[in-house]
């Protein structure tokens, strides 16, 4: 599969459930405030991303991005939804997805910068 845009559905089906299973432990400890951020050149098809809280979002990845994705994870319903956001080149994609995959289901993309 060729890491770009127009197969975001599919990555996001390949990426959803390591990112439902690694929330788990933070949801169990009442943490709700978090994403994923998946660059296509650096974690490819063998890596799922890292985790960011929402309060490192803006020193990250600055006032654009991190505000976007801030505005994310605060609308995700996280019981039943990840946050994740797809990096392709200088451009990020934001995504709100739901735990049980349906593509129907997806919210996005938000262009993030």
């Amino acid at each position: 599969m060729e890491l770009v845009p127009a197969n975001a559905v599919r990555i996001l089906e390949a990426l959803a459930p390591a990112w439902t299973k690694r929330c788990e432990g933070l949801l169990t400890a009442g943490e709700r405030e978090f994403c994923f951020v998946w660059n296509a050149q650096e974690d490819g098809l063998r890596g799922s991303g890292m985790l960011f809280r929402r309060n490192m979002a803006r020193d990250y990845f600055g006032e654009d991005m991190g505000g976007g994705m801030e505005e994310l994870i605060d609308e995700a319903d996280h019981a039943t939804q990840v946050v994740g956001v797809l990096v392709f080149g200088d451009k990020a994609h934001g995504f709100i997805v739901s735990k049980v995959w349906d593509p129907e289901l997806i919210v996005g993309p938000q262009i993030l910068n």
